[in-house]
């Protein structure tokens, strides 16, 4: 989708996508080496020595202030029927809205 990080995962020929927050406008979300990733303005790294994270890049920018570490975004695989299911929701008495549900 646009303005989203599509990740490789750990299955051939399928990825998983870091979505874009509406509010973000520097920069993209990246894809660390182990099914994880970290959103924008953060890089792949580790706390402590050992502890996967997401280090925040530019610590002097002040204009949103963002914590230095998060964890990292799991990445996950789908089935694909999890695309293909509609499921509805009733609306008032006797109408039904379709969605698709991830």
């Amino acid at each position: 989708p646009s303005g989203n990080t599509c990740c490789p995962t750990g299955t051939a020929g399928v990825s998983s996508c870091i979505t874009q927050p509406a509010h973000e406008h520097n920069g993209t979300s990246v894809c660390c080496t182990d099914d994880t990733g970290c959103g924008p303005g953060y890089k792949c790294g580790v706390t402590k020595g050992v502890f996967p994270a997401c280090l925040l890049m530019d610590q002097n920018d002040t204009a949103i202030i963002k914590p230095p570490t998060l964890e990292r975004y799991k990445l996950c695989s789908l089935p694909q029927e999890a695309f293909t299911t509609i499921h509805t929701i009733r609306v008032g008495g006797s109408h039904y809205l379709p969605y698709y549900s991830t």
